[in-house]
């Protein structure tokens, strides 16, 4: 679907507040807004109405915003100005999944995201399984590659005190995620580190994993 045929639909949406917007590419991904939107009141604002964008045939969806609080672009940036504010909407760059009862999930930030064997996976998802095995205290995913240059998750793993980084330990919690989620989003290496990288908020800094 085009920008301007996008576009066209969220105009006919009217006063929304936020939407979900589909990330994959082909015919009808974006079947229109819903007739029945979530609706809510800011008392003090006034605005009213939030409607989602969700095609039940994809799963992962990212968040776009529209609000009398939203900035208008970033200086000097023309090229990320355009990329992120589409109209009267702001592109957040927040992926979500939609579970079983229709609730969203918060997944990761796009540029988080990882792409394996043409699927998304959440590196959040992944290290809270990792988080499940007794042996574990902190972990981190990124996306790394494979020898047939393919993107693969990799986890940086610190350990709790008195556990050795074993290769037995690091194969048990490859094993350990596989059992919990899809095959595909188990770690293929696993790295034990004394800590993780973070900022003095205490976000893991993701880039220098990479790096």
């Amino acid at each position: 679907m085009s920008e301007q045929t996008l576009q066209q639909k969220l105009d006919a949406a009217g006063d929304i507040v936020s939407f979900l917007r589909n990330q994959q590419t082909g015919p009808n991904v974006y079947p229109g807004v819903p007739a029945e939107y979530s609706n809510w009141r800011d008392e003090q604002r006034g605005w009213a109405k939030s409607a989602v964008l969700f095609n039940q045939s994809y799963h992962m969806v990212e968040l776009y915003v529209r609000g009398p609080t939203a900035a208008l672009m970033y200086w000097n940036n023309r090229e990320k100005s355009r990329a992120t504010f589409q109209g009267g909407w702001t592109r957040s760059g927040d992926k979500f999944t939609q579970d079983g009862d229709g609730y969203y999930v918060y997944a990761g930030r796009s540029d988080d995201m990882l792409k394996v064997s043409g699927m998304y996976v959440s590196p959040f998802e992944v290290e809270a399984a990792l988080l499940t095995h007794p042996d574990v205290l902190e972990a981190a995913v990124i996306g790394a590659m494979d020898e047939q240059q393919l993107v693969k998750p990799k986890a940086y793993v610190v350990i709790k005190q008195g556990v050795s980084g074993t290769a037995a330990l690091a194969e048990a919690l490859k094993q350990h995620v596989k059992d919990r989620l899809a095959p595909y989003k188990y770690p293929r290496w696993i790295d034990f580190v004394a800590e993780l990288p973070r900022t003095a908020t205490g976000k893991i800094q993701r880039f220098k994993l990479r790096n």
